[in-house]
């Protein structure tokens, strides 16, 4: 079976924001060594950040209408570099903002570099750094996790599993995240038949394949005014989720390494939900949160009637955000928990 989770590991954000506050704080730290203002264990300090990306505390904020991160590593990291809390985040959020403008620190070939350009920093009185996206960078990363699995990373089920009752679970709860799986399937096939998307030839076989949609490209995220057509709760809690459940993927799969999940010169084919770092009981916890999230959109949301009617770019969106949770799940069932992801039931 070909793996896809090589392929959507780089877009996860936490990762990313990772990445720019590492090379910030390692900036500032050398800039306080050039001006001679060191104090016992600042060396140390280095090579500990340079080592492992643990050290930097960074959640996302849940719940929310947009999708934001907090940091609290100036207060961790205050006494060490004997600069005030606020006074330190203040240095971080300069040298974030620096980042962009040297191209030695910047991969602007980089999907995600663009999607970096949607952020804005803002530090609060207690010394906290918020990054938080725009709409038009939330846009932008969906589409481009859409875009980052071919229909080549999508197998038959006849290629990965037989469909006997083995292939159905080592888990109680594994059918409802199965049919969430499948109901997505049905939702993008009949969306093919009523001409709201167009799927490519070979993943017009219900049931056989994974749907691949082609048209529309991109999807309508956006508004004429660039705002987010998916404002509604459940749209917003959905997308949260999805952003969770690839930070979760990130942080199991690659630990310390995850600062290589973004440079493009590193292999990552090796990398699969078999890590010891990960248990199935936490992916089955993922798939769970993002069934019931798609659950509650889908109960929430309406697609057909009326919606699709008088407004076919909203249509299109939600079914943007169902292709999204399909492959999702199709990677936390098959490559995770290793049963069947199938199309119908």
């Amino acid at each position: 079976m070909n793996s896809i989770l090589p392929i959507i590991l780089p877009l996860a954000l936490r990762s990313l924001l990772l990445q720019k506050l590492q090379k910030s704080i390692l900036l500032l730290i050398n800039d306080l060594l050039k001006d001679g203002k060191t104090n016992q264990g600042l060396n140390a300090l280095v090579q500990t950040i340079n080592l492992s990306l643990q050290v930097i505390p960074i959640q996302l904020v849940k719940p929310g209408n947009r999708i934001k991160y907090v940091s609290a590593i100036a207060p961790k990291l205050s006494k060490s570099l004997g600069i005030p809390i606020t006074a330190l985040a203040y240095e971080i959020k300069t040298r974030i903002a620096n980042l962009d403008k040297n191209p030695n620190q910047c991969n602007y070939h980089l999907p995600l570099e663009r999607v970096w350009e949607n952020f804005t920093v803002n530090v609060n009185e207690s010394g906290w750094i918020y990054l938080q996206l725009n709409e038009v960078g939330t846009a932008f990363w969906v589409q481009q996790l859409l875009d980052s699995v071919t229909e080549s990373d999508c197998p038959t089920l006849a290629q990965d599993h037989t469909s006997d009752d083995s292939s159905f679970g080592n888990f109680t709860n594994s059918f409802i995240i199965q049919y969430t799986h499948a109901r997505c399937c049905s939702l993008l096939y009949l969306a093919h038949q009523e001409g709201f998307v167009a799927l490519k030839n070979e993943s017009i076989d219900f049931g056989a394949t994974a749907p691949q949609i082609t048209t529309p490209n991109p999807f309508p995220w956006l508004d004429i005014e660039h705002r987010l057509r998916l404002h509604h709760p459940a749209e917003q809690r959905l997308i949260t989720q999805c952003v969770t459940t690839l930070d979760c993927l990130a942080d199991m799969v690659l630990a310390d390494r995850v600062i290589d999940a973004i440079n493009p010169n590193v292999n990552l084919n090796d990398v699969s939900l078999s890590h010891p770092n990960l248990n199935q009981q936490m992916i089955c916890k993922l798939a769970q949160e993002l069934s019931l999230a798609f659950q509650t959109f889908y109960a929430t949301c309406r697609i057909w009637g009326e919606t699709s009617r008088v407004n076919l770019e909203l249509t299109q969106a939600r079914l943007g955000l169902v292709a999204l949770t399909q492959m999702l799940l199709r990677v936390l069932l098959q490559e995770g928990l290793e049963v069947i992801a199938p199309c119908s039931l």
